[in-house]
């Protein structure tokens, strides 16, 4: 796998336009047939499979299996976010630590180790990297040998974030990740068209943003808390496609002015998927503290709005921002974060007194006007 065969063609231009199709018809036959990848990481999938197929390599396919030992590994990181490997040698594995408080999606954990490719000398099978650097990580994700790939993500109690992929079969040490061959006219163009047709294909993926892509990650945390699943709708995400559009030329993380509607953002210096946007609000669950209703060692008002019980309708949207970067919104009607209320219990709290410089819009109009007017819609709309 991974080598092209020489062959000797017919100068017949017809001979090498067949080969070409037969070959891109193979690739995309064999993405269709490819088993499902949890959505969080198919970003990850595909620049692994990018940086394959620039090497000729074939692409891998997700393991749950290897997937759920990631997992194992990830969940006791979690206490001190150490950058260790685990033990017993089944896979080949890559690690990575991402800041504190950011967005560090396995995407991006992904571009780093295929960063190192330009230290990695095939000639000799070696590293020639400057200290603190290493291609290790590379020669992983491009390995020939393997086969399938398992990754996990966690937030570590430090606030850190660990990222760990595992790969089946592992390489064998001593053994180059590539097989390299001479590039002939022909080959050349082979391997154009594949990398072309992936690029496609991942960009076609990418500009397919359906409501449900918002609408699962958000209906599975409220779903967790026994809190009824939110229904799209258009009106409100009219509103939030509006301003996002006003926001494509600083991607700056700003909220809406004077909207009738709650609102998240979140915003990354490269590309940010619908989940995974709508996921790093949901992964501040672990910051709220329901005894207290309050937020304990980080925010988690955006988490509070996700699951918020009377909010009943979301309307979403992204813009690809002229810095390169993304900025996603989610509005929500009826708005969320009243103060003195927790979000899915129906015990009232005395009102507190709360800040302001949070991701999450915050409400203090009159409590008994907002409870009549959220049991109106509740009633309307179910």
């Amino acid at each position: 796998m991974g080598r092209f065969s020489h062959m000797k063609l017919g100068s017949s231009s017809v001979s090498i336009m067949s080969l070409l199709i037969i070959i891109t018809m193979s690739l995309l036959s064999h993405t269709s047939q490819a088993s499902p990848t949890p959505r969080y990481f198919k970003k990850a999938l595909e620049r692994h499979n990018l940086a394959r197929a620039a090497v000729g390599v074939a692409p891998l396919k997700w393991s749950d299996r290897i997937a759920a030992y990631a997992r194992r590994w990830a969940d006791k990181r979690t206490a001190d976010c150490r950058p260790l490997h685990s033990t017993g040698g089944y896979y080949g594995e890559n690690l990575a630590l991402g800041p504190w408080g950011g967005p560090f999606l396995v995407a991006d954990a992904v571009n780093m180790w295929v960063g190192e490719k330009k230290y990695y000398d095939h000639e000799t099978n070696s590293c020639h990297a400057p200290p603190g650097e290493s291609c290790g990580h590379y020669m992983a994700v491009v390995c020939r040998r393997s086969t399938h790939i398992g990754c996990a993500k966690r937030i570590c109690h430090d606030g850190g974030i660990f990222i760990i992929c595992d790969y089946g079969p592992p390489g064998k040490l001593g053994e180059p990740p590539v097989s390299w061959f001479h590039i002939h006219q022909l080959e050349l163009a082979v391997m154009s068209l594949i990398f072309l047709t992936l690029a496609l294909l991942i960009h076609f993926s990418r500009a397919q943003i359906s409501p449900e892509d918002y609408l699962a990650p958000h209906n599975l945390a409220r779903a967790e808390v026994n809190v009824t699943p939110l229904g799209w709708d258009n009106i409100v995400a009219s509103y939030a496609t509006d301003y996002a559009k006003q926001r494509a030329d600083d991607c700056k993380l700003v909220h809406s002015a004077g909207g009738p509607y709650g609102e998240n953002l979140a915003t990354s210096t490269g590309d940010l998927a619908a989940g995974d946007a709508v996921n790093l609000w949901v992964e501040e669950k672990s910051n709220y503290d329901m005894e207290s209703n309050s937020c304990q060692g980080g925010e988690c008002l955006h988490y509070t709005q996700v699951v918020w019980r009377n909010t009943v309708r979301l309307g979403c949207a992204s813009v690809n921002c002229t810095t390169g970067g993304t900025f996603v919104i989610c509005s929500y009607d009826p708005p969320g974060n009243w103060v003195g209320q927790r979000p899915y219990s129906d015990q009232v709290l005395k009102p507190r007194k709360t800040g302001s410089n949070t991701g999450s819009r915050k409400n203090c109009a009159n409590f008994l006007v907002y409870f009549l007017v959220s049991f109106l819609l509740s009633h309307k709309f179910y």
